[in-house]
């Protein structure tokens, strides 16, 4: 006889199903069902309907015990029936289709996203098919229900499947596990992200620093933090500048947290255009450390450093190196009273410089004829007892930090004479200054005196030859007679003035001469009455009495 197949699958209401269609057309077919060849198929586990020409046999209870071989029979045809072996393996996926029917699942269109927030707020979202409004959310976080707070917004749109929460001042509270829990019908399903480790810590990062930036913004804050440069002087310059800044607002430098000595750093701010500027003009170890500027007012405050420690300093003092070895002045020559000095001139000497003197194609080693040294803004070489030997071209060689720079001077012919000549007038000019008659130490600048008392004025001279000595008094000569004695022994002079009066007030100059030259000493005398205070101490402040 004719036979069909039977149909085994899961309908839309998620049933499982086993139907068989009779191919051959009569009216009102009965269907006559089985299991395993012993009868009708158990009522309490199946249902069984017919409609038309077709049968249908749902598995109510689908289990294990629904597994084995179904057939139907159709009477009154020509032997149609047909039969089916129902596996386990086959009930198992049956089951599964099942479920996922009767059980959907929610689709995301996008899975949960990250992002920090102009003001370092968190946002969490992700997207979800569209859902009617009776859908419902759950957000939990570390397996507890988390709600709406003042800092914490949650909010779920549901016609556009959105789902976010907004955190601020996110922080350590908010690691962990957020999980979404949608349900809209029978359809639902679960969203989870992991917010921990370096993931976590990268977010919250970020979100301190925009908060922090925020923050910054409301109130004066640098848009150009504190840079350093060289100016073609050898200035180094510190520059910022602040903007968004009211009348209250104040700037204030400091150098390693301290307020910037008085005198050694010319600090400016321009409150018109926000620029400020702090000008180290020779700038060396001592200007190493930490540099800051603050700005404040009641909306806030601001701060911008500069570390010039370590390798910012070392930067520097090779651009201070570059810029004064560029500039460094062709030498020159100078007669002294020993030999002659050939020296540069330069804006600020550093040791990176590492001046190198060479006479012809030999280096100069320091000796007690050769000498060379530096100073802040010079670099020399000394010569003594000058001979024709030292005849020659000599070189400077200065290292910028990167190249050589070399600077050179002829000491022959012309150049050499014209030492020769000068060092000659050095030499005079040092043993003028040697012997010429001097007042070296001793005398006051104002002398005050009792009546009646002795006045002794001692000073110290020097000279060769031995000096004369004259004393004037308001622009005439003193007399040595009667009060007034005048006793010179050695390079002591003492001029004494006994039982001392008022006309002996007045200006009083020792001129002493010899035959290099003079030079004059002065002193004020005032002479004051018994019981008197003196007329020059009464411009001084009087110390409160306790």
């Amino acid at each position: 006889p004719g036979t069909n197949e039977i149909e085994v699958g899961v309908d839309d209401e998620g049933f499982i199903y086993l139907s068989f269609e009779n191919p051959e057309p009569i009216d009102s077919p009965e269907f006559n069902w089985s299991k395993d060849y012993k009868g009708d198929p158990d009522p309490e586990r199946t249902d069984i309907s017919t409609e038309g020409n077709k049968s249908k046999l749902i598995l109510t209870k689908p289990s294990e015990e629904d597994v084995g071989i179904y057939s139907v029979e159709v009477p009154y045809t020509d032997g149609v029936s047909a039969s089916h072996t129902l596996t386990k393996e086959e009930l198992s996926d049956l089951l599964k289709k099942s479920y996922d029917i009767q059980h959907p699942l929610l689709q995301k269109i996008s899975g949960w996203n990250v992002e920090v927030l102009e003001k370092g707020d968190v946002r969490l979202w992700l997207e979800v098919e569209k859902l009617s409004p009776a859908a419902d959310l759950e957000m939990i976080l570390n397996d507890k229900v988390i709600e709406n707070t003042p800092k914490r917004k949650i909010n779920f749109v549901k016609e556009n499947g959105l789902i976010e929460i907004i955190k601020e001042d996110f922080g350590e509270e908010d690691k962990g596990t957020y999980t979404a829990k949608v349900v809209d019908g029978k359809a639902s399903n679960q969203f989870s992200i992991i917010l921990t480790g370096e993931d976590f810590d990268k977010i919250l990062d970020e979100s301190k620093r925009k908060r922090k930036h925020w923050k910054r913004m409301k109130g004066p804050h640098f848009v150009e933090q504190l840079e350093w440069k060289v100016t073609e002087e050898c200035h180094t310059i510190i520059t910022c500048k602040v903007t968004n800044t009211e009348k209250d607002t104040t700037f204030k430098w400091s150098f390693d947290n301290k307020p910037l000595p008085d005198g050694k750093y010319d600090g400016q701010y321009d409150r018109q255009s926000g620029s400020g500027t702090l000008v180290i003009k020779k700038f060396t170890k001592e200007d190493k450390g930490q540099y800051k500027a603050a700005v404040k007012d009641s909306r806030g405050e601001d701060i911008s450093d500069l570390d010039l420690n370590k390798e910012a300093f070392e930067d520097i003092m090779k651009e201070i190196s570059r810029i004064s070895a560029l500039s460094a002045s062709p030498l020159k020559c100078q007669g002294t009273a020993e030999g002659v000095r050939i020296y540069s001139d330069v804006k600020q000497f550093t040791d990176i410089m590492n001046p190198t003197w060479h006479h012809k194609t030999q280096k100069l080693p320091s000796t007690e004829k050769v000498k060379s040294g530096t100073t802040e803004n010079q670099i020399w070489l000394e010569i003594n007892n000058l001979t024709e030997s030292d005849r020659g071209l000599y070189t400077l060689e200065l290292f910028d930090g990167k190249d050589i720079h070399k600077r050179t001077f002829d000491l022959s012919g012309k150049a050499f004479d014209d030492a020769i000549v000068e060092r000659e007038k050095c030499k005079e000019a040092a043993v003028i200054e040697k012997n010429r008659a001097k007042v070296v130490r001793g005398l006051p600048d104002l002398a005050t005196i009792m009546v009646d008392k002795t006045l002794c004025l001692t000073c110290h001279i020097s000279g060769d030859p031995a000096p004369e000595v004259s004393w004037i008094k308001n622009e005439k000569e003193v007399v040595f007679k009667d009060r007034y004695k005048l006793d010179i022994k050695g390079t002591i002079v003492t001029l004494t003035i006994e039982k001392i009066c008022a006309a002996d007030t007045g200006r009083y100059s020792i001129t002493v001469k010899n035959k290099y030259g003079s030079e004059v000493g002065q002193v004020t005398v005032s002479v004051f009455k018994h019981g008197e205070e003196p007329e020059e101490l009464k411009t001084f402040e009087k110390p409160p009495k306790p």
